[in-house]
């Protein structure tokens, strides 16, 4: 689903956040969709949704996607350049060498 999900995202322009959308990946990997629809407004779903809402405001996410750099509770941010994965991952290390909590 995640494949599904980052294909109409990224090729066909698709907003991941919008039901239409996650209606449309479903298909392409021929999941049942009226199961999908009835799953994706279960209770059980909405409390997930809603803590990953509070793990986002947490470690101050605005922007997807986005590159987090977690070390125990601590998250640090990374830069993203699609172009330039060098820069992320010489940013990563950075952090690891100098991360002493």
């Amino acid at each position: 689903m995640i494949s599904a999900i980052q294909q109409q995202y990224y090729l066909n322009a698709k907003n991941p956040s919008n039901r239409d959308t996650l209606e449309e990946a479903a298909k392409m990997i021929e999941i049942d969709t009226k199961k999908f629809c009835k799953d994706l407004e279960s209770d059980k779903i909405m409390l997930k949704l809603q803590e990953d809402f509070k793990i986002k405001d947490k470690i101050k996410v605005n922007s997807f996607p986005s590159l987090i750099f977690k070390y125990k509770n601590n998250y640090f941010p990374i830069k993203i350049e699609y172009n330039h994965y060098e820069s992320m991952l010489e940013h990563i290390n950075d952090l690891n060498d100098n991360i002493y909590f």
